[in-house]
């Protein structure tokens, strides 16, 4: 089985799927597409924060820090 970079996506998502069934909480069942959809959701949000992220970085606002600069703009 191929687990580096060459390894095709239903072997990757198949090995997450193994994991998951091997230590999810008691009652729950979700299937290999259901785990590639969900990460795919966080996958999307994941990177809309990064974009916003580097768009606040961008702005290089003097005498603001980091989480000055996160706060002032969290509305974005």
């Amino acid at each position: 089985m191929i687990s580096g970079v060459n390894q095709s996506s239903g072997g990757y998502y198949k090995r997450i799927h193994d994991y998951f069934n091997e230590h999810k909480p008691e009652g729950s069942h979700r299937s290999q597409i259901a785990i590639q959809h969900r990460w795919g959701l966080i996958q999307k949000a994941v990177n809309k924060f990064c974009g916003l992220k580097s768009a606040i970085d961008r702005r290089n606002e003097s005498g603001k820090n980091e989480q000055d600069r996160v706060l002032t703009h969290a509305g974005t």
